[in-house]
């Protein structure tokens, strides 16, 4: 294994990134004190000497911290999907991945078989990827015809994989 480090950091980041979460307020307590406050309120509205305009005043708060609590579960759970969203896809490459290095080393296997050779997983692979670059690329004459547009595709490709990861950096909340 050549890069354990990296592996270990990228384990540590998405672990990271699972446990994060948003401000969180003492609710219970605020909400026992709110409770109370409205009880005390409405005995206190019946009382002639009680002003009006502070029980208008209190319900506008109680108001806020509901519309205040509203959102912070909102974001929560806004971030709890885009969380999931980001470990199923991670699942989901790791599968990938896995599935491509097991049917590599079946067709290594297979091929070993039928040549009589004994050749390294990471030789088959050289090969496989060399033959299929050499049956994939254009004759001399289409590339030197061709070479702006070459570039041009290059820039274009880097710019898509830029846009990739910043829009998983934004479902990650990065």
């Amino acid at each position: 294994m050549k890069y354990p480090n990296s592996i270990v950091c990228s384990l540590a980041l998405l672990f990271s990134l699972w446990t994060y979460s948003p401000a969180k307020a003492d609710i219970g307590q605020t909400f026992d004190l709110k409770a109370k406050r409205e009880m005390q309120l409405k005995t206190a509205q019946n009382d002639s000497l009680f002003p009006n305009n502070i029980f208008t005043t209190d319900s506008v708060i109680f108001n806020s911290y509901d519309e205040t609590i509203n959102r912070i579960e909102e974001g929560e759970k806004l971030l709890e999907n885009r969380l999931t969203a980001l470990v199923m896809a991670c699942g989901l490459a790791l599968l990938l991945l896995g599935l491509c290095v097991y049917t590599l080393y079946v067709l290594n296997s297979r091929i070993n078989e039928i040549s009589g050779e004994d050749k390294s997983l990471q030789k088959t692979i050289s090969e496989i990827f060399t033959s299929i670059l050499f049956l994939s690329l254009p004759s001399k004459q289409v590339i030197e015809k061709t070479r702006g547009i070459h570039f041009i595709i290059f820039i274009c490709l880097i710019g898509m994989l830029v846009s990739m990861i910043g829009y998983l950096a934004k479902l990650a909340g990065l």
